[in-house]
């Protein structure tokens, strides 16, 4: 990010303000939950060679900026396949306006290399996104359009409706949006367009260009998912549904900021008050950063924290790395921490129609179960074994206990862990 960054403000001040601002910015404000920073998951490296591959493109290095973007869609598709199309389109409209800067012929190889460096990736996507027919019985699902319905439905409005339901947007948030871009494209637009050279690949020119690819996107999705009543009832729901599962927002609400905070530190470098202002905005940005993001574990307190660390740990040290566990809602990075398998998570959430099927049937029946148990007030043999044959799992963990003497195989002032044999 600061090597891209830097294409852009020359002065490393300037660069520094431009990273703890997109920080702020990002920690503040979103369309739709994307984040870079705060945890770690594949999109994240993801963005990382993208912005990598941009830096080396804005160097006319075409051949290596088109490697690096291949291996970031093998990361992961759905970001760098985006990425990729935004910069194609990007690149042909430098080259429709200025006819100088990128030849066909560099776009064509920018293209084919991309596509080659990251055809393991897409071909084991295309093979994870069929559906074999000798599983569509297994989850009692006749046809594969009810499946790929059921798991479109699964997916964009209950699971990552915060990712793809466009519904769900703010005002605030989309007014936020709306006034970045304008301050992006505008300042793209006078430092780039504005100018009589044509010298060079312009950071500038590029960022114009990419914003507006990026506001295209959001569009599209938008009236994709736009909607008065109830979800239900949209017109062409299913088509809808199997397009808004593509991620349309994911890279306009990581590029839209990091334009905005971009800009901002650009001017404020040029400025002959810069010096004290800069470090106003640099402190402030990093206080508000540390202080509005939400922190991984944050659906636990302190001491729930540590009660969920020590539960893990005694799982880690006194189970076998076969075994399987029903864990709770809200169970912070199990997998992680225990190296153990879990039955079903809301979090790890699947992303093929089968196996995000399987993936809402086991999380409904451990969920009817306990709503059973718990209004029933006790625990019986007959309930344990019942749930140990359906879901084959070893042990589960619940919050607090189980009302009734079924003994316990760990237990702290928050969490319990049965053993269901």
């Amino acid at each position: 990010l600061t090597r891209f960054v830097s294409r852009f403000c020359h002065a490393p001040s300037a660069v520094l303000t431009a990273n703890c601002l997109y920080l702020a910015l990002q920690s503040c404000v979103d369309l739709a939950d994307e984040w870079v920073i705060g945890g770690f998951e594949a999109k994240v490296l993801a963005f990382g060679l993208i912005f990598l591959a941009w830096s080396y493109l804005l160097e006319r290095k075409i051949f290596t900026a088109s490697m690096i973007l291949g291996f970031a869609i093998n990361t992961h598709v759905v970001v760098g396949g985006w990425a990729l199309l935004l910069t194609l389109a990007s690149l042909v409209c430098i080259t429709i306006q200025t006819k100088k800067l990128v030849s066909c012929w560099e776009i064509f190889l920018f293209t084919i290399a991309s596509t080659i460096t990251a055809s393991p990736g897409l071909i084991s996507t295309v093979n994870a996104l069929s559906l074999p027919d000798q599983e569509l019985t297994a989850i009692g699902i006749l046809t594969k359009d009810q499946l790929q319905f059921h798991a479109n439905y699964l997916l964009v409005i209950h699971r990552l409706h915060h990712h793809l339901d466009p519904g769900r947007w703010q005002l605030y948030a989309i007014i936020s949006y709306c006034i970045m871009f304008t301050i992006g494209v505008t300042a793209s637009y006078r430092t780039a367009l504005l100018q009589h050279t044509h010298a060079q690949l312009s950071p500038w020119k590029f960022a114009f260009w990419l914003s507006w690819g990026c506001m295209t996107l959001l569009l599209i999705g938008y009236f994709l998912g736009y909607r008065t009543g109830d979800v239900v009832q949209m017109p062409g729901l299913a088509w809808r549904l199997n397009l808004l599962k593509f991620y349309w927002f994911r890279v306009p609400d990581i590029w839209i900021p990091l334009v905005c905070a971009i800009t901002i530190s650009t001017w404020l470098s040029l400025q002959s008050f810069s010096k004290p202002l800069i470090c106003l905005v640099i402190v402030t940005s990093l206080v508000i950063s540390f202080t509005v993001r939400e922190h991984p574990g944050h659906e636990f307190n302190q001491t729930q924290k540590q009660a969920w660390l020590e539960t893990c740990s005694w799982i880690k040290n006194h189970t076998t790395s076969d075994k399987v566990f029903i864990t709770p809602k809200l169970a912070w990075s199990f997998t992680w921490f225990t190296e153990r398998k879990e039955y079903a998570s809301f979090k790890n959430c699947p992303q093929d129609a089968v196996s995000l099927v399987e993936w809402n049937y086991r999380l409904k029946l451990t969920d009817d179960w306990l709503e059973r148990i718990t209004k029933a007030q006790q625990v019986t043999e007959t309930n344990i074994t019942e749930l140990q044959q359906k879901t084959k799992a070893d042990f589960i963990i619940t919050w607090g206990k189980f009302p009734n003497v079924h003994p316990a195989s760990y237990q702290n002032d928050f969490f319990t862990v049965y053993s269901l044999h």
